[in-house]
């Protein structure tokens, strides 16, 4: 099994122009992606992605290569699979809009905080009995005390 894994990877000296033309073309493909946000830039793994690019092409050529089946119908749907994993591994994904979401709502939760605090004096986190009897006149104030202060197991009374 080791023996297949290392002959997979292996490539012959004479494939290293054809790699590096390969992914220069990878990386105009994915700087165009970028552009039409169609592939998510992500913080050190971007830079990878002309990589991963040409370790599926290898691993397409390999695959192409030891295929026996009739039309090579084995290599066909492995370009399919893999063109689909890379594209929802670089595309925008449910994890991607979380982080985009927290972005927003971590700095509107800091300055609710903060809000409730001048206009009661106390950190919402301090103590749920003072949340509990402090009430406001105001409807959205008292919904954004009740919300903040909810953390600490025990909802606004009142």
């Amino acid at each position: 099994m080791e023996r297949d894994q290392k002959s997979m990877i292996a490539m012959p000296k004479e494939a290293a122009a054809f790699k590096d033309r390969f992914k220069d073309f990878a990386n105009e493909i994915i700087l165009e992606g970028k552009e039409t946000e169609e592939i998510a830039n992500r913080p050190i793994i971007s830079d990878r992605y002309d990589e991963a690019m040409w370790l599926q092409a290898w691993f397409v050529l390999k695959y192409w290569l030891d295929d026996r089946s009739p039309r090579f119908e084995k290599t066909d749907a492995a370009i399919e699979k893999s063109v689909n994993l890379a594209f929802d591994l670089m595309g925008k994904s449910a994890i991607d809009s979380f982080l985009d979401f927290a972005k927003v709502s971590i700095p509107i939760q800091i300055i609710m905080a903060e809000k409730f605090k001048r206009a009661t004096g106390y950190s919402c986190f301090e103590s749920s009995a003072r949340c509990k009897i402090y009430l406001y006149r105001s409807k959205s104030r008292r919904e954004l005390c009740k919300a903040l202060c909810k953390k600490n197991g025990e909802p606004l009374n009142g």
